[in-house]
């Protein structure tokens, strides 16, 4: 079984419940090519509503092996629930696990009116189990703050760079208008002169530059 993860629940919780309710609702010959989808219950929005409602992303993607009407889930979580009540978050999700590994067997929501895929009457005693992987969130990534003179320091290099950038700019303009200041006095005193080289003997005369042209 794939796992997607896009909230920030840690994978390894996630997937232990995935793999705990796949066993009991997915053939094994099925459960590799299922794909779960985790992501953050986004409150009433459309596309959040949506997803809530349907509960899978797609109906069919690829793969799908004999006994499934479809291979992918998604499963919202919210995450104030889990700050809440870490376990009975992970009871939520099993429960919605359950639910999308049953309608991917091809059963109806009139087939599922049970407290197993509804949250109806004791819906939690089924899921009791799942209050020994209560959702924990991945710690924060706490970036460092860098001492000011690091801060300088990279300042400077920067700063270094760029000069060292401007400076070759300055040097190759010096040499192009160099090469032009020659080609116009060449040509203007062509002009002044009235005269025009000989052929086979202007190329001599012209600028050496010309003749890389």
């Amino acid at each position: 079984m794939k796992i997607k993860n896009s909230t920030p629940v840690e994978t390894s919780v996630l997937r232990a419940l995935a793999n705990i309710v796949a066993k009991g609702e997915l053939e094994p010959q099925q459960r590799p090519h299922v794909t779960v989808h985790f992501a953050v219950w986004k409150g009433r929005s459309p596309e959040a509503r949506k997803a809530r409602r349907m509960g899978y992303s797609l109906r069919a993607s690829g793969h799908v092996p004999p006994g499934l009407k479809f291979n992918q889930a998604l499963v919202t979580i919210a995450v104030s629930r889990i700050e809440r009540d870490p376990k009975l978050a992970a009871q939520i999700v099993a429960h919605d696990l359950a639910h999308e590994f049953a309608e991917m067997q091809g059963y109806t929501h009139e087939q599922m009116r049970g407290p197993l895929y509804f949250y109806k009457g004791n819906w939690t005693e089924h899921y009791e189990w799942a209050k020994d992987y209560p959702l924990v969130l991945k710690p924060k990534k706490v970036r460092a703050k860098p001492a000011p003179m690091e801060v300088v320091g990279k300042k400077l290099d920067h700063a270094q760079k760029r000069l060292a950038n401007a400076l070759r700019k300055e040097r190759l303009a010096v040499t192009i208008r160099k090469k032009w200041e020659t080609k116009v006095k060449y040509y203007h005193r062509q002009w002044t002169c009235g005269t025009t080289p000989p052929a086979g003997v202007g190329h001599e005369a012209q600028p050496a530059e010309d003749l890389h042209q």
